[in-house]
């Protein structure tokens, strides 16, 4: 595959497969000068991953390789002057900082092998890209990187990347310098926070988590809790399952710090402005109080959303579909929505209109309830709002779940805006 100018994208090493050319961090401000470059496991939606080839002034075969989430940084070889990043270190360098020697490459086809596999080199130097290992006895490289998360490329990373010899064809090192090229689009850089619409397959890396992106199926990641704090504005620490939608990387922050913290906040505001049709924002305290995949130790972890805007509010639905559902121990009102292939659970209302019936398709607007407390347990008045794939005719129990087991609704904030 021929590297085009404007283009963006994706290297997966050819020896340690499914790894790709990734930078040290989460986000565009992770990204600086110095910051290193290793491999993490591949992933088709972390832009950590993504690059853009800018030609070299002057030069038809030579290109930089732009982060997609920083331009200002561009893959770099290290000349050795920074504590964070030994000589020949594969590490992040401002434009304005660098020169074509050290991060002008030409990508060498590789041939006689299935797929777009190149070897990424320096020319004036003579130097090529190339993967290792934590494993390998290469103390220049222990010695040198500042943290061991750096030289692994994290904690599901694979090893570091730096600037080598070229290798005798066909060795070990030889595939280390073979990368794979994934073309990702046409040359304009995606916006971190976009989102798709339509809902996708989840990624297969937490931190490529979107938390308001659409997604088809229930996140399938478990482990340790997700601390974030000042969720309510009032200092307060909070749990969350990590199908939750919030990333390990996010662990210790406050909630508006987060990658989408404020676009949270704004769209469940937005939705039950909407929902029950008032004519201001609610405060952050009336819906940010238990948002999905967050740890109560009674109720262990929620799969919804709740809000409280006042008792006997008149409730309407989001969007239109059909009832599958109504009434019952817990208020609820369950419409599927057939354009996105999901089920909407509103639960803890009252005085559902009797004209509501199973089977009937009713258009976004109908009021299908009131806000109340309708349970079998005793809760004060609020509505949850919950997202489950496919047709269902129930709501995630939270009470079974565990940190050890994944939740079984959707991330509900990309289905909260249209």
């Amino acid at each position: 595959m021929d590297i085009v100018n404007g283009k963006t994208y994706r290297f997966i090493n050819v020896y340690h497969d499914g790894y790709g050319l990734n930078i040290y961090g989460t986000k565009d401000t992770d990204i600086k000068g110095g910051q290193n470059v290793c491999l993490y496991s591949a992933s088709p939606t972390d832009q950590m991953q993504q690059w853009k080839a800018v030609a070299v002034s002057g030069a038809s075969d030579v290109f930089q390789l732009e982060a997609v989430l920083n331009s200002v940084y561009v893959l770099d070889c290290s000349d050795g002057s920074i504590s964070t990043s030994y000589k020949n270190n594969a590490h992040m360098c401002k434009k304005t900082g660098t020169s074509a020697v050290d991060s002008g490459i030409i990508a060498k086809p590789v041939q006689g092998v299935q797929g777009n596999q190149v070897r990424i080199c320096l020319p004036e130097k003579n130097l090529y890209l190339t993967a290792t290992t934590v494993t390998e006895d290469d103390t220049e490289l222990s010695n040198n990187i500042s943290t061991s998360a750096a030289l692994r490329g994290g904690s599901t990373g694979r090893g570091n990347v730096y600037w080598a010899s070229p290798a005798s064809e066909g060795s070990m090192t030889w595939k280390k310098q073979c990368w794979e090229v994934i073309e990702v689009g046409g040359g304009t850089d995606p916006d971190p926070g976009e989102t798709t619409s339509a809902p996708i397959d989840p990624p297969a890396n937490i931190e490529s988590v979107n938390i308001m992106q659409r997604y088809k199926a229930p996140l399938p990641f478990t482990g340790s809790n997700i601390t974030i704090y000042n969720v309510q504005n009032d200092n307060s620490t909070e749990y969350y399952h990590r199908g939750s939608g919030f990333r390990p990387s996010e662990n210790g922050e406050n909630f508006l710090d987060t990658a989408n913290g404020q676009t949270v906040l704004s769209t469940i505001q937005n939705f039950a402005k909407e929902v029950f049709a008032i004519d201001y924002l609610p405060a952050r305290s009336s819906v940010a109080y238990y948002l999905f995949g967050e740890y109560d130790s009674k109720a262990k972890f929620h799969h919804g959303v709740d809000m409280n805007i006042g008792d006997g509010k008149k409730i309407h639905a989001f969007w239109g579909g059909e009832i599958l559902a109504k009434g019952g121990d817990y208020g609820c009102v369950m419409i599927y929505v057939p354009e996105l292939e999901v089920t909407t659970i509103y639960l803890h209302m009252k005085n559902i209109p009797n004209s509501l019936t199973v089977n009937q398709t009713i258009p976004a607007g109908t009021i299908i309830g009131e806000q109340s407390n309708v349970s079998r347990d005793n809760i004060t008045s609020h509505l949850h709002f919950e997202v489950r794939p496919k047709e269902v005719y129930s709501a995630g129990n939270n009470f079974s779940s565990s940190a050890s087991t994944a939740l079984t609704s959707l991330i509900p904030y990309g289905y909260m805006r249209k």
